[in-house]
């Protein structure tokens, strides 16, 4: 699955209104246990072993949001809830963008409208104090060559990451690991230090390598810059680069 930054809304090719009858506003504090059933729907479709996300989870995500604001949910003709997204700042100049459609409800132009959505909800989030001036990035997580992609690509997102998912029978002996020439492997000694240490090295190699939201180019299409390969955790500084991988859902 691909992690996705962008600088927010454009029209969709073709038109990108939903269908007559579906509509979006904010979640109510009581929808917390429709929307939990509603995500969980929409990620086991894409992923048979996704785990569900409880309502209480959720109540604690809105705590922590203007419920008003930063999140929508998109309403079916009959009045059930057929999609979800919020928007979240994890950090001055890092927001954090995510969305479903129920799977019933795919192709009435909930995706692009909450996708839409987003992008304005992020530029309005990333120009208020402390973040306005700051450079900022909105994420999605979706899965590769999905609909989710495809609609992000025409709005002139840019990939960040491919996570990958690696599976296999538990059915007899498991192959030796095979470590790359002048890697070794030790248990963790479980002293702070160690896992201080520990901690960067995760820290630095899932750190999104996208410095910052660019300013659109002449032709309106955003321009990105980026830090480059991360050094793989250990490694002398004339060791080649690595990226690193792993999934997610959108």
């Amino acid at each position: 699955m691909p992690r996705r930054a962008g600088t927010g809304p454009r029209a969709e090719a073709g038109g990108g209104a939903m269908r007559e009858g579906y509509g979006t506003r904010a979640p109510r504090a009581e929808e917390a246990e429709q929307v939990a059933a509603l995500v969980h729907e929409a990620e086991r479709s894409q992923d048979p072993t996704a785990g569900a996300r409880t309502p209480a989870e959720f109540r604690a995500v809105w705590s922590r949001l203007d419920l008003a604001r930063d999140a929508r949910v998109a309403t079916a003709p009959d009045g059930t809830l057929a999609g979800y997204a919020q928007v979240d700042v994890v950090r001055p100049g890092r927001l954090h963008a995510d969305g479903y459609t129920r799977p019933g409800h795919l192709g009435t132009g909930i995706g692009a409208a909450l996708i839409d959505w987003s992008g304005d909800r992020a530029r309005r989030l990333a120009a208020t104090a402390p973040h306005a001036g700051a450079p900022a990035t909105l994420l999605h997580y979706v899965m590769l060559d999905g609909a989710a992609d495809r609609m992000l690509r025409a709005r002139d997102y840019r990939l960040v990451r491919v996570h990958q998912r690696m599976r296999r029978s538990l059915t007899g002996p498991l192959p030796a690991p095979r470590w790359p020439e002048g890697v070794t492997v030790r248990p963790c000694d479980g002293t702070p230090e160690e896992l201080r240490r520990v901690h960067a090295c995760a820290e630095e190699a899932f750190a999104d390598r996208y410095e910052g939201w660019a300013a659109p180019s002449s032709g309106g299409a955003p321009t990105w810059s980026t830090s480059g390969p991360t050094r793989p955790c250990g490694s002398s500084p004339s060791a080649p680069g690595g990226s690193s991988a792993s999934p997610s859902a959108t």
